[in-house]
C-alpha cells in the first residue's frame, strides 16, 4: 500500500507533467464541470423529434430520476436548479405535474407501470417537502412504476430534514414506500468549512442525521466537497480521517465546480467574479484528492466507482453505475 505522503507527492508530479505536456492549462485557472451541454440548456424539441424514432431497451427497464427543486437556503457551491421556501401550494402543483409527467411516459412507452431498472430521487431536497406531501408524493410515484425488477431506491437527503419529529416521519414514510438508500449531502465535517458554504447544518447536526438514518435501517452514502476557498490540506485532511470512522457503505467525493451547469451560477462562482478573488492552487486541490484517495484506501474504502469509494461493490449507486458505466435509457424529470 502506498503511504499517503508518496501518494500525494505522486500524483502532484503527475499533475505537473500533464502541466509541461500542455495536457492541463499551464496558466490560469480552471475548474471540472459536467453534463455537457448542461442539462438546462437542452435545445427545445417536439415529442416526435425526439423519441419519434425510440426504440426502448431489450428489457424494457428504464433507470429513473425525479428533480425535486425545493430547498430552505441557497447553499453558495450549488449550480442545481432550485426555487427556496416554495410554498406549499406550488410544491403541490410541481408533484402533480410529476404525475402529468409520468403518466404521458405510460402512455407513449405503452405500459401501466414504467419498468424500473434504479431510482434517484434527487435535487434541490427531497425531504424538503412535508411528511405529508411526501407521502402523496412517494404514493402516486410509485404507483405508476413496476418495481419487480429495481436493484435500488436512493433519496437525497439533507441532514436537518431528518431530524426532530418530521424526521422522524419522513424516514418511516421513506421506508414504508421501498427507499432502502440515503445520500446525505454533508459536504464537510468542519464547521467553519460549513459556514463558509452556507450550509443550514453543522457537524453535530450531520452527524445525529446519519444515527437517525441508520437507526431507521437505511443504507448510507455521504458526499464531500474538496477543494473549497478557505480550506487547507490538513483541513481535508482531518474531514477524511473522520468520515472513514463513520458507519456508511459509500463515500462520494466531488471537486468544487465553479462553471455554472445551465441557467442558474452558484453564488460562490458570482462572489468570485465580482470581487476577483483566487481560489485554492490546482497542486493543491490535486494534493487534497490524492490524500482522501490514500486515507480511505488504508482503511478499506476502494474507488469502485468513480470518485466513489465503497468497502463492498455491492454497495455503490445503481443508478450512477448504470448513467455513467452501463449507459442504460433513463427517464429524467426535470419539470
Amino acid at each position: 500500500m502506498v503511504p499517503a505522503t508518496d501518494a500525494v507527492a505522486q500524483m502532484v508530479w503527475w499533475f505537473d507533467e500533464y502541466r509541461r505536456l500542455g495536457l492541463i492549462c499551464r496558466d490560469g485557472e480552471f475548474y471540472p464541470s459536467v453534463h455537457y451541454p448542461p442539462i438546462t440548456m437542452y435545445p427545445f424539441a417536439s415529442e416526435r423529434a425526439l423519441l419519434g424514432s425510440y426504440v426502448p431497451p431489450p428489457d424494457n427497464r428504464f433507470s429513473i430520476y425525479v428533480h425535486i427543486p425545493f430547498c430552505l437556503k441557497a447553499c453558495a457551491f450549488c449550480h442545481y436548479p432550485v426555487k427556496f421556501l416554495a410554498p406549499d401550494a406550488e410544491m403541490e402543483r410541481y408533484v402533480d405535474t410529476v404525475f402529468r409527467e409520468m403518466d404521458l411516459w405510460r402512455e407513449r412507452l405503452g405500459v401501466d407501470r414504467i419498468p424500473a431498472r434504479s431510482i434517484l430521487l434527487g435535487g434541490g431536497t427531497p425531504t424538503y417537502l412535508s411528511p405529508g406531501l411526501l407521502e402523496r408524493f412517494l404514493d402516486g410515484f410509485v404507483s405508476r412504476l413496476d418495481l419487480t425488477r429495481n436493484t435500488q431506491f436512493t433519496v437525497d437527503v439533507d441532514p436537518v430534514t431528518l431530524l426532530g419529529d418530521p424526521g422522524g416521519e419522513r424516514l418511516r414514510i421513506m421506508r414504508a414506500y421501498g427507499i432502502e438508500r440515503l445520500t446525505v449531502g454533508i459536504q464537510s465535517l468542519n464547521d467553519d468549512t460549513l459556514r463558509r458554504m452556507n450550509r443550514h447544518h453543522d457537524a453535530s447536526t450531520a452527524l445525529q442525521c446519519l444515527q437517525a438514518s441508520r437507526d431507521a435501517g437505511f443504507t448510507l452514502n455521504i458526499e464531500f466537497i474538496y477543494g473549497y476557498p478557505g480550506d487547507t490540506l490538513d483541513d481535508w485532511r482531518a474531514v477524511i480521517e473522520q468520515a472513514v470512522t463513520l458507519q456508511v457503505e459509500e463515500i462520494q467525493l466531488y471537486r468544487l465546480k465553479m462553471i455554472p451547469y445551465g441557467d442558474r451560477t452558484a453564488p460562490l462562482t458570482g462572489g468570485f467574479r465580482g470581487l476577483n478573488r483566487r481560489l485554492p492552487d490546482p497542486r493543491e486541490v490535486i494534493a487534497m484528492k490524492a490524500s482522501a484517495h490514500a486515507i480511505l484506501n488504508q482503511h478499506g474504502f476502494q474507488e469502485n466507482l468513480g470518485r466513489v469509494f465503497t468497502r463492498d461493490t455491492s454497495a455503490i449507486s445503481r443508478y450512477a453505475s448504470n448513467q455513467c458505466c452501463g449507459l442504460y435509457d433513463q427517464i429524467r424529470g426535470h419539470w
